[in-house]
């Protein structure tokens, strides 16, 4: 078996936009009084907008909505970000020797499609990804399959021949259910115990040490001449691979 695609997610992995995300939102709760801590923050990393924000009104109790937030975060976040719209190391070299050697690539993402698409525009990657899976096109999100499967499909390959590369625990628990090889990456809101436990294919303390002939090796063994694909969806979506 070769490996014919990579998935990657977005924020935290592609460039380091995960600390300016939250940096804005522990802007925006400072005004209900809240000290938004990096424990909060960490533990809804891969979570879409709307679960965050209803856990949050749990805990803290308050009383605020997703529009409200991103009213107020994405402006924010464009403001800290400014002119720091910069890949995360050797993500570039990467993505030119895949697309060298013909390995498809995809964003698997909890983020919004607009977003991805404007930052993508701004670290000038734009042209890498043609293949985008958004928190729009998942009913079901991460730690469930769903997006990665979605995304292989898009692909048309198979989950087994692709590898997955994440910076969250929840998504290493998402490729791992859908049979992707995955790679987790540890940053300042992650550490080697948390994805230990999850059992991800390799862990790395940056991306700059994700090489094309490091991916590979995570195939050279593999003998099998049928691909067994994990057919677990959380909801009805079919999907033909």
């Amino acid at each position: 078996m070769v490996l014919k695609a990579v998935i990657f997610d977005f924020d935290g992995t592609i460039y380091n936009s995960t600390k300016f995300v939250y940096l804005a939102r522990k802007h925006f709760f400072k005004k209900f009084g809240i000290d938004l801590k990096k424990s909060d923050f960490k533990k809804y990393l891969a979570t879409p907008t709307p679960n965050f924000i209803a856990e949050i009104n749990k805990k803290y109790k308050i009383k605020t909505t997703v529009e409200e937030m991103r009213a107020f975060t994405r402006p924010e976040f464009v403001r800290l970000i400014k002119n720091k719209y910069v890949p995360n190391h050797g993500i570039k070299k990467l993505l030119d020797e895949l697309n060298k050697n013909k390995i498809k690539v995809a964003i698997a993402s909890a983020n919004r499609r607009d977003v991805i698409i404007y930052d993508l525009k701004k670290l000038g990657l734009e042209k890498y990804f043609k293949t985008i899976v958004s928190t729009e096109d998942i009913k079901n999100p991460k730690p469930a399959p769903d997006t990665y499967i979605l995304a292989a499909g898009k692909l048309k390959v198979s989950p087994c021949e692709c590898i997955g590369v994440e910076d969250g625990p929840d998504g290493i628990l998402g490729m791992n259910r859908a049979g992707l090889k995955s790679i987790a990456i540890i940053t300042e809101f992650t550490t080697k115990k948390d994805f230990i436990k999850i059992n991800p294919n390799i862990i790395v303390k940056s991306t700059k040490e994700i090489t094309l002939k490091r991916l590979q090796s995570l195939f050279k063994y593999t003998n099998q001449n049928k691909c067994e694909i994990l057919k677990w969806l959380s909801h009805d979506e079919k999907i033909i691979i």
